[in-house]
């Protein structure tokens, strides 16, 4: 990242890949403290002359705490928030002792990325959470989220807990649900990370690995913020 002498922001996009969303269709982002290019030659243009005009130039998967502690988290609302919590997952969410639990399973369980990724949050990982979560809370209702549901249940299995499969969801739902939920149990995953991270309730825990690489385990350093409601486990 090159550091300007003004906080704002250039955020890179990876255009050989097809995304869920782009940011601005998730979040209302001020532009006058984001830029986002919106094809390869705005992207080439930006980072050639963020260096002249007092920018950060960004790129990489956004999970770095330090990043976002630079960034007001009220930056970050939903477009889409009023329609959001309006839906019935939402309702029964804020009406209990809601805890999130992030199963990353399809593409982390391919050979590269389970190399990378894989044998972290394991069964033993999720059953520690929960303990852990338990004694914080009286009541817990877990809903679980994942991309792979077959694999999420095995996960699961064995574990004496009711567990509440949210399905039927969009991407960003999901994202929104998690963040509203009182405490969250989070996977090596970017995506629940954010999700805990927009967690606006001051009483949240957030349950984390103890690591979230296997080749670079000391990354998990830069990932839990100095926050006492994050944990390790």
């Amino acid at each position: 990242m090159q550091q300007g002498t003004r906080v704002r922001f250039i955020l890179n996009r990876n255009f050989t890949q097809k995304t869920f969303f782009d940011l601005p269709e998730v979040f209302n982002i001020d532009k006058h403290f984001f830029t986002i290019p919106h094809s390869k030659i705005s992207l080439l243009i930006t980072k050639f002359y963020a260096r002249f005009i007092n920018r950060n130039w960004d790129t990489g998967y956004y999970q770095e705490y330090r990043f976002p502690e630079a960034v007001a988290k009220n930056t970050f609302t939903f477009v889409h928030e009023k329609t959001l919590s309006t839906l019935p997952y939402a309702e029964e969410i804020k009406s209990c002792e809601s805890i999130s639990i992030h199963i990353r399973g399809g593409d982390y369980l391919r050979t590269q990325e389970y190399a990378e990724y894989g044998n972290i949050c394991t069964k033993e990982y999720y059953e520690k959470a929960i303990n852990t979560v338990k004694a914080v809370h009286t009541n817990p209702v877990f809903y679980v989220f994942t991309n792979d549901a077959l694999y999420a249940q095995n996960m699961l299995s064995g574990l004496n807990e009711e567990f509440v499969y949210v399905t039927g969801t969009t991407v960003e739902t999901d994202l929104y649900l998690q963040s509203i939920c009182k405490s969250n149990i989070i996977a090596n995953s970017t995506f629940s990370w954010w999700a805990a991270y927009l967690n606006q309730n001051k009483d949240k825990i957030v349950i984390a690995p103890q690591k979230w690489h296997n080749e670079r385990p000391e990354a998990i350093n830069q990932l839990v913020p100095a926050e006492s409601g994050w944990r390790r486990i």
